[in-house]
């Protein structure tokens, strides 16, 4: 089952993989949770490769069911 469409799993992988100094097809895990902050989606909690990283990533912006 889908959640988003696939032009948000793109745009997640883009932030993903910023967030990791484009190295992200190098990790073997990550795991976040979703949550709705002010009627946004966002992930937080975000942990690679058993290493948390600080902040969260908007979907915001990624397609028009994130937008809000």
């Amino acid at each position: 089952m889908r959640l988003f469409p696939r032009r948000v799993d793109v745009a997640l992988l883009g932030r993903l993989d910023a967030l990791v100094d484009g190295r992200l097809a190098e990790h073997r895990m990550v795991r976040g949770r979703y949550r709705v902050v002010g009627g946004r989606v966002e992930i937080a909690e975000l942990v690679v490769d058993g290493r948390p990283l600080a902040g969260a990533l908007s979907l915001a912006g990624a397609g028009p069911s994130c937008a809000g």
